[in-house]
């Protein structure tokens, strides 16, 4: 292989020793490296990449310092894996730090967000505040109370993510599930918080909302504040939702992730509330979907009666294909293919026919509704909504080519 090739081949040395890695940095104990890794023939900087482009460096980084591998890299790409596991460290606690005061603020207005992927993941399955690369602060809110969380990240000197006319707002809240706040030093960008009021788009199925999620939660301290922090079940439910509804598992990122809840809760994972309220949510299949694929690719500890389950021909058939695009380094990002590729994953996977028969329904509005992409376009400035459902078509066209 190629430095700099962000792909890799299903039987790639790089691939295989890259997994092993991430076992390890998953690992309280020392791991035998398998004997038929070629440890001399590694391209290492193929390696960082793949590592790079999975969003696990940090977790990388631990394996390599928790193993002899260490001994066969060199020292710029050891380095390199430091100094990224350093950043992330800092990173990580100035995330904490404003999510404890953000979480304050909002508590003195007797609202309670729950706070969920992020750094209290990192914190509570990792049980490390830099193992997991944190992009953002996602809060699950009551919609409800929109309106004050609004102004408060107004009056901290966010700004909306994305700006939008004023009669566009009302089309927009029904349409989607987040309504996201920048906070800048300058041009560089400092935080990046996520209001939800749903975990998951319609559009998937994964529309659980706070009040259903509510109880999966339990009040705990976080840096000296009470918060809504979610049970091991939590955990499980509300990271497989996201990982596995639109990013359809793409990532090793959340194969650790379920991986680092089944390891760190495996005594106090009750299974039978992980099954039984994941099935009564239409959610299950989705669920245990991501413990098959952290079971098989990270080796994450699964009972036995659980295993069963994870039989499921529709389980085991997406498992087989998004094992091998992960292998292969399938390109993620919007595209039609893309989106034609979830509509059929959910479609296959889900078990209940009205959930996939609501896939299909709004896929098929998707196409011709105009939605968020529409309002930003430049092509629409001025435009009213009605309108944009004859331009819909030509921006879709126009955007999808120049991706191509």
């Amino acid at each position: 292989m190629k430095a700099g090739n962000i792909g890799h081949n299903t039987g790639s040395i790089e691939w295989e020793v890259f997994i092993f890695l991430c076992k390890q940095g998953l690992s309280a104990d020392t791991l035998g490296i398998p004997s038929h890794l070629e440890l001399d023939r590694v391209d290492w900087q193929a390696l960082y990449l793949i590592s790079h482009k999975n969003l696990v460096r940090p977790l990388v980084h631990r394996g390599l310092v928790n193993s002899s591998v260490k001994d066969y890299v060199t020292l710029d790409i050891l380095k390199r894996f430091k100094e990224a596991h350093v950043y992330r460290i800092r990173k990580n606690m100035k995330q904490a730090m404003e999510l404890k005061t953000i979480l304050k603020l909002l508590a003195q207005k007797n609202i309670h967000p729950i706070p969920y992927k992020g750094v209290l993941l990192s914190q509570s399955a990792f049980q490390s505040l830099g193992l997991r690369e944190v992009a953002d602060i996602d809060l699950l809110v009551d919609f409800n109370d929109f309106p004050e969380i609004e102004a408060l990240f107004l009056s901290r000197n966010y700004v909306p993510t994305i700006e939008m006319r004023k009669e566009f707002r009302p089309i927009f809240f029904k349409q989607n599930i987040e309504y996201n706040f920048d906070l800048y030093d300058g041009e560089k960008r400092l935080f990046h918080v996520e209001p939800h009021w749903q975990i998951g788009s319609d559009g998937w199925q994964t529309n659980l909302n706070y009040h259903d999620v509510l109880p999966l939660t339990r009040k705990r301290e976080f840096l000296g504040e009470q918060i809504n922090l979610l049970t091991p079940e939590g955990f499980l439910i509300t990271t497989s939702l996201h990982h596995g509804g639109g990013e359809i598992w793409n990532s090793i990122k959340y194969l650790s992730d379920i991986t680092a809840i089944l390891k760190t809760f495996k005594k106090d994972l009750d299974w039978k509330v992980v099954v039984g309220i994941s099935g009564e949510m239409k959610v299950k299949n989705l669920v245990l979907l991501g413990v098959e694929l952290a079971n098989r690719i990270l080796g994450a500890p699964v009972p036995d009666d659980v295993k069963m389950l994870l039989q499921n021909k529709r389980i085991q058939s997406q498992a087989v294909a998004i094992e091998e695009e992960l292998k292969e380094g399938t390109p993620r990002g919007k595209s039609i293919g893309r989106y034609l590729r979830q509509i059929r994953y959910h479609v296959f996977l889900r078990e209940h026919y009205s959930t996939k028969l609501k896939v299909i329904y709004h896929g098929f509005v998707q196409i011709f509704v105009p939605n968020i992409f529409d309002y930003q376009y430049i092509g629409n400035n001025n435009k009213k909504y009605w309108q944009m459902f004859l331009t819909k078509p030509f921006r879709m066209v126009r955007q999808h080519l120049k991706r191509g």
